[in-house]
């Protein structure tokens, strides 16, 4: 399973349910999303659905939360990318662009 270190390691999971959840969130296709530069709010929403399965007291805002503060410890984007980028391929959509 893909991982992120945020203030712990977790499991980030894309399954259909998450992806459909992110689809339902932002109104369009995941392959859309994946197609385009991806802002803070694309990110914290997909980390959210693909963490919740394994913190079921996770919320959207305490991802936001968790991502600022990995952020502000001096974590950086490319980390992130890549956590995104090897859930991505697991849940089987290929590399994103």
């Amino acid at each position: 399973m893909a991982q992120i270190i945020l203030d712990r390691p977790r499991e980030l999971r894309l399954d259909v349910a998450a992806l459909c959840a992110i689809e339902d969130h932002f109104k369009t296709g995941i392959s859309s999303l994946l197609s385009e530069r991806m802002g803070l709010s694309v990110l914290c929403v997909i980390f959210y659905q693909g963490m919740k399965k394994e913190d079921k007291t996770l919320t959207l805002e305490k991802t936001q939360a968790l991502v600022g503060d990995y952020l502000k410890a001096g974590g950086d984007f490319e980390s992130l990318g890549s956590s995104l980028n090897a859930a991505i391929e697991e849940a089987g959509l290929g590399s994103p662009k």
